[in-house]
């Protein structure tokens, strides 16, 4: 994962971005994911979120799909990964400023940067990430309830 965010942060694989169709990134947000899935291991999760985070620099799907599942890591069980998820979006959305609806921009900056994401109630914590994903267009992430 750490590799991953470095090809990604150095722009390795900038030309990529251009390409629309290329489905190399789509299967990167892939791989992560299944990487991810039902992981218990803070430090892998947040890895994880900087891959995402990197990701956003792709437009259409990936960038959609990427920021679907850091809203997924913002409500995470682990309030360590919540906080640094948050952070790392944060600092992400200010790089790849067209990630965000410049009319929202100021509104999805101040919910990041002012909610308490370590320490807040859940319930709480899954409002402010929900008006994110409207304010982001993105669809909201459903919990799902174990059978």
């Amino acid at each position: 994962m750490k590799t991953l965010d470095h090809i990604l942060s150095w722009g390795l694989i900038d030309s990529l971005a251009s390409d629309s169709n290329d489905s190399v990134p789509d299967r990167i947000v892939d791989m992560v994911r299944a990487e991810l899935h039902k992981c218990g291991k803070p430090q892998k999760i947040m890895a994880g979120a900087d891959v995402y985070c990197g990701m956003l620099q792709f437009e259409g799907s990936p960038r959609t799909r990427s920021l679907t599942q850091l809203m997924v890591l913002l409500c995470h069980r682990y309030p360590r990964v919540r906080k640094t998820t948050a952070d790392k979006l944060y600092e992400a959305l200010l790089t790849y400023d067209d990630a965000v609806p410049e009319e929202n921009s100021a509104e999805v900056m101040a919910i990041l940067s002012d909610t308490i994401w370590d320490t807040q109630e859940l319930a709480e914590i899954r409002e402010k990430r929900n008006t994110l994903c409207d304010l982001l267009g993105i669809k909201r992430p459903t919990v799902i309830k174990k059978s």
